[in-house]
């Protein structure tokens, strides 16, 4: 009688009140643009999910930057559409970030050698705020 008074007594719940555990992460880039800092910060905290697959592209007509920018504007919408499709990675593509054109009448008056403005090129930071400057005979 006593079990039966304490079945009847007992609140059970299928859902039970937890407080769920919440990790905050700050990340500093200082001097790094909004997409820097998610491209080379937030995405690589938050990569937690192994892939499914892996599809390899390559082509015999288009060039590595000619062939992300296809991927991305074409494949990729069509992936992340797919039923259960939570995200799709693209690895190993590359964007043109900038072209240079050096002028070796122009170097050889500055006294300037051809690698050394191709190694001032590389070493210039490429996540500044995209736009020209002009002043005088610099562009």
């Amino acid at each position: 009688i006593a079990g039966l008074g304490a079945l009847r007594g007992v609140e059970l719940r299928e859902l039970p009140n937890v407080d769920r555990p919440i990790v905050a992460v700050r990340a500093d880039f200082p001097g790094a643009a909004p997409e820097t800092l998610d491209a080379e910060v937030t995405r690589v905290l938050e990569a937690d999910a192994e892939p499914v697959i892996q599809l390899a592209v390559a082509s015999r007509v288009l060039s590595v930057d000619q062939l992300t920018r296809a991927v991305e504007e074409q494949l990729e919408p069509e992936l992340v559409a797919v039923p259960g499709v939570a995200d799709v990675t693209l690895f190993g593509g590359r964007e043109t970030v900038m072209r240079g054109r050096l002028d070796p009448a122009r170097l050889a008056a500055r006294n300037v050698a051809v690698d050394e403005g191709v190694a001032a090129l590389r070493r210039a930071r490429a996540d500044v705020p995209a736009g020209s400057l002009q002043g005088g005979e610099l562009q």
